[in-house]
């Protein structure tokens, strides 16, 4: 049988949620990482911690909206389906467009250390 992509609205919905979870707790680590790094700097000013804060801001609102489209998950029929390989062709980070589609072999298991996080930039 030849794989369609469609998936439950209910499966695609929770992929969704994991994955901007994944997100926040990101953004927690980076923010966790940048106070630490100025708390003893006498050149940074409430401007600039203010500005940090927005980090936790975005956090929470990723944390919020991934409980909401955990809700919207709940009691959702699995004979809904979405095409779930199609939408993930808009998504331009192949593993993350990957593990959307319900690929598991896709590298992004959570973040182990702050090496894992700072990958991107070598």
């Amino acid at each position: 049988m030849k794989d369609t992509g469609t998936v439950s609205v209910a499966s695609a919905l929770g992929r969704t949620t994991h994955e901007i979870r994944r997100a926040a707790a990101v953004l927690v680590e980076i923010e966790h990482a940048i106070g630490n790094a100025i708390t003893g700097s006498s050149e940074w000013d409430r401007e600039h911690l203010r500005e940090i804060q927005m980090l936790d801001h975005v956090q929470q609102t990723l944390d919020g909206l991934s409980g909401f489209l955990d809700a919207l998950r709940v009691g959702l029929s699995e004979e809904w389906v979405v095409d779930a390989k199609g939408a993930a062709r808009s998504v331009n980070m192949s593993d993350l467009s990957a593990r959307l589609r319900g690929d598991d072999s896709a590298k992004g298991d959570e973040p182990k250390s702050s090496e894992d996080v700072y990958e991107l930039f070598d």
